[in-house]
């Protein structure tokens, strides 16, 4: 779910170059956080800068962490940020009018500010529709070195309400912090639930928008300026 023109993937040593193998600033893998560590040249870590790994097949290092589902094996999304706002997920997905939905996941962080984006965009047009951004999690915060859940709750408008058919979406995961190059965390179990009208929710979700209509020109002399 990595757009093609978004972050570089992290191929380990010896076959990916040294940022590749670091999962540098503006690289991403797809790992368990126990092996990270495998995929660094030797003679690079005392650079080390992601979480600690491995002693043996059986035994981890003190302060090693797992993907959310604690298995040793289970991978998850490890990104390291640029100084762009670039999607690190894009999925897309249907929805349904008067309908209401919990975009979710879990994010560890390791290295700080960062500060995370949903965007609902339309599919056909690749028009925003909505956005849900978090707190910037900064060093000190208590986000730091731990598991924290997030989730995004929006309703899509009954189709009497609107002007437009809303159907098929892209759901956008990015970074939404400018200059953060180097902040570094895991992402897992991103997932898109649909509530139903007896879930609880908060009060005021997030209402996704038509975009605006396209400017229609029918006066041909109007038409003929625009040319000019």
């Amino acid at each position: 779910y990595m757009p093609l023109d978004s972050y570089s993937f992290g191929t380990p040593y010896p076959s990916g170059t040294n940022s590749e193998a670091r999962i540098d600033n503006g690289h991403y893998a797809v790992v368990s956080p126990l092996y990270i560590k495998d995929g660094w040249d030797p003679n690079d870590l005392s650079n080390y800068f992601w979480t600690p790994g491995m002693l043996d097949d059986i035994i981890a290092e003190a302060g090693a962490v797992t993907d959310i589902s604690g298995t040793a094996r289970g991978a998850l999304l490890a990104v390291n940020t640029n100084d762009n706002l670039d999607v690190f997920y894009k999925r897309e997905v249907t929805v349904e009018h008067d309908e209401t939905y919990r975009a979710s996941f879990w994010m560890y962080l390791l290295e700080g500010p960062a500060k995370i984006a949903i965007d609902i965009k339309e599919k056909s047009t690749g028009k925003l529709l909505g956005t849900y951004t978090t707190e910037t999690f900064s060093n000190t915060s208590s986000a730091k070195n731990k598991w924290s859940n997030v989730q995004l709750y929006f309703k899509v408008p009954p189709v009497e309400d609107i002007h437009c058919t809303i159907e098929d979406v892209y759901l956008e995961i990015r970074n939404d912090l400018e200059d953060s190059s180097g902040s570094r965390f895991y992402i897992d179990n991103i997932g898109l639930t649909s509530l139903g009208s007896q879930c609880p929710m908060p009060a005021d979700p997030l209402d996704i928008e038509c975009p605006p209509k396209p400017l229609i020109l029918t006066n041909p002399m109007l038409i003929n300026q625009a040319k000019k």
